[in-house]
């Protein structure tokens, strides 16, 4: 039976946001967020799914007028609106559906078909909630009388409706204003504790096939078209999971299982869920095998995962086990051991999508561990002067902290591979290093390192037609007191920036620079001038580059 929503609301400042995250907090497997609906375009660093579900207003128009949602209202020309579909799912989840609203959205949930629990969390008064707002800095003079407007006008609504709310919490003092708040949903986070409790005493596996047993049982080969290689040592595969930070509860996705070596040890540590995203449709019937022993905690997708969102997946699912991108990183994980043949293309998509904060990475800092070639490994998290330095080194090391963790030996696979394999994590830093897009730093670091054996001007030149390349090539070594016959192995991330930021600087000044390609010189910049590229995406985020740079110890390395 689902557990009872939980109607939340309050004014800005009452302290309702502040208790409801140390509840989640503290007790992390408890709340699930029911997303809103709303019209407003999103503000710097919300992302579609996780914050609202940004709709366009006809889209939403039409929902409304389907008796799609619960309740809805309009604020300052922007229509919110809590769908009837996004609780039912969220209620599904097992926790405590949460709902964040106003006082006009409480009262319309009130006339639904909706058992609920309503929590109200206030001011002690009008004078320290203004002098709450004021504290912050975050509002100017009229937003912050519009606040205590409407915040007035709340209160007076809920004196003259005394049974509106089931408790009203005054938020003189946090620790009791936070006790209260736990006291009137104690009976549902005990009843989320014993369902995670009943999960996690599941929560290995039952014994199952040996995995060689269980390939030959399902007639399971590898295909050498799609650069398969089974890893099926146990002990391996229980190494990649721990060393990639996985612990109970945690939700974890894996991408290309296989035959599921690696998804058996991820379900052994205890995980709450488990997305697998398989290419090799051979491969389903012994992944849902494994499932049926999971106890619903493994979900089996089918698909290319250079084509599949896996942030989608989660926020189908119902996922609350995000956090701020500056805070630790959340209990959700990204694991794979990948295809020769795919790894480079998918790591260059995990981060790009990592520099916009989208996908999965619109829950915050998710670690990434990854199996590549060892000589690609090396490359990633390749130092300085370094003969493995390349183009995948700077893209890697700007947006995260990658960390080579051990080499598996090329005889462990089925078919073993004539190479080592390395095992990679990928931690993304709270800042980058590099203040623009993920776009014009790779193609300058892609043109640089084209002539990795030249001097490094050589490289940057062909990112300019041939009659300005010259000059133009000068004038981005001279802005960064680069020396033009020092090659590309030898500049550090932060020259690399440095380059990069003179280059979008010339590219916005001369649109069509962008899109120019060195290796088809007829398509000229002129042409190029009004189309869809001409300039280079901005940096969605400001960025502070550190003056020290980087040292050593953010790499580790085998020897």
């Amino acid at each position: 039976m689902p557990l009872q929503p939980l109607v939340l609301s309050g004014p800005s400042g009452g302290g309702k946001s502040t208790i409801l995250n140390r509840a989640m907090r503290e007790y992390p497997d408890s709340f699930a967020f029911s997303v809103s609906h709303t019209t407003r375009r999103p503000r710097e660093g919300e992302q579609h799914g996780v914050h609202y579900w940004f709709t366009e207003r006809k889209t939403m128009e039409e929902m409304i007028s389907n008796g799609e949602f619960l309740e809805h209202a309009e604020f300052g020309g922007n229509l919110y609106g809590t769908s009837r579909k996004q609780v039912e799912d969220t209620e599904k989840t097992g926790k405590i559906c949460v709902l964040d609203i106003e006082l006009q959205g409480v009262r319309n949930i009130k006339n639904s078909h909706l058992q609920a629990k309503y929590i109200l969390i206030k001011a002690p008064s009008i004078n320290i909630l203004e002098e709450r707002l004021r504290n912050r800095g975050t509002e100017t003079e009229e937003t912050l009388q519009k606040r205590l407007r409407h915040a007035e006008e709340d209160m007076r609504a809920v004196t003259n409706d005394p049974h509106l709310f089931d408790y009203i919490i005054v938020n003189e003092e946090l620790e009791s204003a936070y006790t209260q708040f736990i006291n009137a949903i104690k009976e549902d986070l005990e009843a989320t504790r014993k369902k995670h409790q009943m999960a996690t005493s599941f929560s290995r596996l039952p014994p199952l096939p040996a995995l060689r047993d269980f390939i030959h049982l399902y007639k399971l080969r590898a295909k050498k078209v799609l650069s398969q290689n089974f890893l099926m040592d146990m002990n391996l595969t229980n190494k990649i999971v721990r060393t990639a930070g996985i612990n109970e509860g945690d939700w974890v996705c894996e991408v290309g299982p296989g035959p599921g070596g690696i998804t058996r040890a991820i379900l052994d540590r205890g995980v709450s869920r488990c997305d697998v995203i398989e290419l090799d449709q051979r491969m389903l019937p012994a992944l849902r095998h494994v499932g049926e022993a999971a106890g619903g905690r493994l979900h089996v997708h089918h698909g290319d995962v250079l084509k599949t969102e896996i942030g989608d997946i989660w926020t189908e699912a119902g996922c609350s086990h995000g956090s701020q991108w500056t805070d630790d990183p959340p209990r959700l994980h990204i694991v794979g051991n990948l295809p020769f043949n795919i790894a480079s293309p998918l790591i260059i998509k995990f981060l790009r999508d990592m520099s916009y904060r989208r996908g999965p990475w619109k829950y915050g800092r998710v670690p990434l561990t990854l199996t590549f070639q060892a000589e690609v490994a090396r490359r990633l998290v390749s130092p300085i002067d370094c003969d493995t330095r390349s183009r995948i080194s700077i893209m890697a090391q700007y947006i995260a902290r990658p960390k080579l963790l051990f080499t598996i030996p090329g005889t462990c696979f089925v078919p073993p591979p004539k190479i080592d394999v390395g095992v990679v994590r990928f931690e993304p830093r709270v800042t980058p290093l590099i203040g623009v897009s993920f776009e014009v730093i790779e193609k300058v670091a892609r043109q640089v390192f084209h002539y990795r054996q030249k001097y490094a001007i050589k490289g940057l030149k062909t990112l300019y037609p041939e009659e300005i390349a010259d000059e133009m090539a000068h004038e981005v070594l001279k802005e960064t007191r680069i020396d033009p016959t020092t090659t590309s192995i030898k500049l550090g991330v932060e020259q690399y920036g440095d380059m990069a930021k003179v280059y979008e600087r010339q590219c916005r000044s001369m649109p069509g620079l962008f899109a120019y390609d060195y290796t088809k010189p007829k398509v000229t910049v002129e042409m190029l001038a009004n189309g869809e590229k001409a300039l280079p995406p901005k940096c969605p985020f400001t960025v502070d580059i550190p003056s020290k740079g980087i040292s050593l110890r953010d790499f580790e390395i085998i020897s």
